[in-house]
């Protein structure tokens, strides 16, 4: 169902349900770990509100109880969920500028980074309230939470920054990163943090404190994932970059029928499945 299509965002619920974010305000949906993959139908009109045909699913968040959300790159905003065989779907507020990630933290907050700021939500996205203090015109690559609760912002040319306080205010947190341009974060099974960026590879944030140690170098990477001890990361030509603990150091390898494809998202799935979602190639789905 996703041949020949762009897939710029993968999510999976709790309960294994994995969703995929496409162009023309397409979702996907899969119940067998991304093997075969349905269409969400989305109307064109929903509560007297048009949203366009164009618009890319950057984001998605797979909630607990059936309640996920999804972005498109302009800003806007909307939920989806199961309904008996049926999927409704709600358009929400939407944000301003180009929407780049959308987290859910622990406390059910909704928070969008787009290109200019930070936006977060305490109504499941019925109002938005902007979150800048400290980085005010950032363009907001992708945000993070680690399970301390402590947020965390990637912006290119500005490093990593990071909040106590729900977003109220940011800290910056370079101490040890050795390239800014930060495109990708993400949290291990140790509670570290790990930094993908544009130049040097990945880095990882045991205590920000000690600061950030480089266990991946000259990469550029584009997407990374983790499940429990495992993470895999992808750069835009093929190749893939596996670890076994924690991201502490990693394996290398060229995946097979992957150096053409334009890697924009990335998925670990319980039973060892890698979902990479690439531009114009749908969704591939690792055999070993």
């Amino acid at each position: 169902g996703l041949e020949g299509r762009s897939v710029y965002s993968l999510a999976r619920s709790p309960k294994g349900v994995v969703f995929a974010g496409s162009s023309n305000r397409d979702i996907y949906v899969s119940q067998n770990e991304g093997a075969t993959w349905s269409r969400i139908q989305l109307q064109e009109q929903i509560e007297n509100r048009t949203w366009q045909e164009s618009e890319k699913i950057v984001a998605i968040v797979a909630g607990a109880g059936g309640n996920n959300l999804a972005a498109t790159e302009t800003g806007t905003i909307l939920s989806f969920r199961k309904s008996g065989q049926k999927w409704s779907h709600k358009l929400l507020a939407s944000v301003q500028g180009r929407v780049h990630s959308l987290i859910l933290d622990r406390s059910g907050r909704v928070f969008v980074s787009t290109e200019k700021a930070v936006h977060c939500s305490n109504d499941s996205g019925t109002t938005w309230t902007p979150r800048n203090n400290g980085i005010q015109g950032f363009r907001i690559e992708t945000m993070t939470e680690d399970s301390a609760g402590v947020l965390f912002i990637g912006a290119p040319g500005k490093g990593v920054y990071r909040s106590t306080d729900d977003g109220e205010t940011w800290i910056e947190t370079n101490k040890g990163l050795k390239d800014l341009h930060v495109q990708r974060l993400a949290v291990n099974s140790r509670g570290d943090l790990l930094a993908g960026t544009f130049n040097a590879g990945i880095f990882s944030l045991k205590d920000t404190s000690a600061g950030w140690e480089h266990t991946l170098k000259w990469r550029s990477i584009y997407a990374i994932s983790v499940y429990r001890n495992e993470v895999f990361a992808s750069d835009n030509g093929g190749f893939l970059f596996h670890s076994t603990c924690d991201g502490n150091t990693w394996e290398e390898f060229l995946g097979e029928n992957l150096s053409e494809t334009n890697t924009k998202s990335l998925l670990v799935e319980p039973q060892g499945h890698l979902l990479l979602g690439s531009e114009f190639f749908g969704v591939y789905r690792s055999t070993d």
